[in-house]
């Protein structure tokens, strides 16, 4: 920061949501750790992001065939977890006739 004052430093910590604070004088290695590990949480949040994209688009694609198939979403799990789904529940629905649909 260069400022000696404390209170300084942690507004302009706390406004730039800065990732760690680094006291002078700093340690080389230390240094280069809290980079990987700065760059690493970086990637974390864009693939955050990324993934927050895809499931609002699958949501909404979801939404898209609920309206177009009433109940699609409907599902009946078996004990174990796994999805129960009978002959008859297909027989209306090709998956052509879904994906043109959308």
């Amino acid at each position: 920061t260069g400022y000696a004052d404390l209170q300084t430093a942690v507004d302009a910590i706390n406004k730039g949501e800065v990732y760690r604070f680094i006291s002078k004088p700093w340690n080389d290695e230390e240094l280069l750790m809290i980079v990987r590990q700065s760059l690493e949480y970086r990637n974390i949040l864009m693939q955050n992001r990324q993934l927050s994209r895809t499931i609002k688009r699958q949501s909404s694609i979801l939404n898209k065939l609920e309206g177009q198939y009433p109940g699609i979403s409907d599902v009946t799990r078996g004990e174990d977890g796994n999805i129960i789904l009978e002959d008859d529940d297909l027989d209306d629905i090709s998956l052509d006739r879904l994906i043109d649909g959308l």
